[in-house]
């Protein structure tokens, strides 16, 4: 190895390279899911309070937790089926959508207060999905809301990848019936994000491993049952700063 002298003009002259951040590619984001999932995220109601944290860091006063039985009629495998919806009526803004986006898998300073918004917990829904919706809207929109998926298994390649990739096709019945959504509740604006239940049908063949084994079928969310979240939001409600009112 020769060494040269750190005054030459050689050692001195700058390079010019080519610098990028790491991608972790579809399969890697699936298996940090599953990891998370499996070591930081419980099941059932942990799942209502991360969301419920999330308005409040957003600075909304209101939220509200539903299930619906799905868009009638959509040829989307993903809207088809029972789903859990939560909204709220905090703003919604251009950095929100790349930090939701992320799931909190970027730490650049400029989003840490969006991916707190949509924080780290946003990442426990997976318990119930392969993947979800978000919609928002506000005065001048002109009913129709700004639409956007989370799907982890976009990129994954192969056979798979056409599979995954329609769950990204919206019709002009659906993002009517999301305007309809996200109208329903009265507020000025409106931002939801609508978790497809996980049904066997929402993977591309019987070998492929879900992100979480939970299938729901016709099964109950039981942590949305009164008699057990009506307690937990209680115990919640006064350690919220902004949000004042959840039904």
């Amino acid at each position: 190895m020769i060494l040269e002298d750190p005054s030459s003009e050689a050692a001195t002259r700058q390079m010019s390279v080519v610098s990028r951040g790491l991608h972790i590619g579809a399969r890697g984001i699936i298996e940090h899911l599953r990891t998370n999932l499996r070591d930081r995220y419980h099941r059932g109601f942990p799942i209502i309070k991360e969301l419920i944290q999330n308005a409040d860091d957003g600075e909304a006063t209101q939220c509200h937790i539903l299930e619906i039985q799905g868009f009638k009629g959509s040829d989307n495998a993903l809207l088809r089926g029972r789903a859990l919806v939560i909204a709220n009526n905090s703003e919604f803004k251009p950095t929100d959508q790349e930090a939701i986006c992320e799931l909190g898998m970027s730490h650049r300073a400029a989003e840490r207060k969006a991916v707190g918004k949509f924080g780290l917990g946003l990442k426990s829904v997976f318990h119930l999905c392969e993947a979800f919706f978000y919609s928002y809207s506000q005065p001048g929109d002109e009913g129709l809301p700004l639409l956007g998926l989370v799907n982890p298994w976009e990129g994954i390649g192969g056979e798979a990848e056409k599979f995954y990739q329609k769950w990204g096709a919206i019709s002009s019945d659906d993002i009517a019936n999301f305007a309809k959504l996200t109208q329903s509740f009265g507020w000025n604006r409106c931002f939801l994000i609508l978790v497809p239940l996980r049904m066997e049908f929402h993977r591309f063949s019987a070998k492929t491993t879900f992100i979480a084994p939970e299938l729901w079928g016709q099964r109950a969310l039981d942590f949305l049952d009164p008699d057990q979240i009506y307690p937990a939001i209680c115990h919640l409600l006064p350690m919220l700063k902004n949000v004042s009112l959840l039904t």
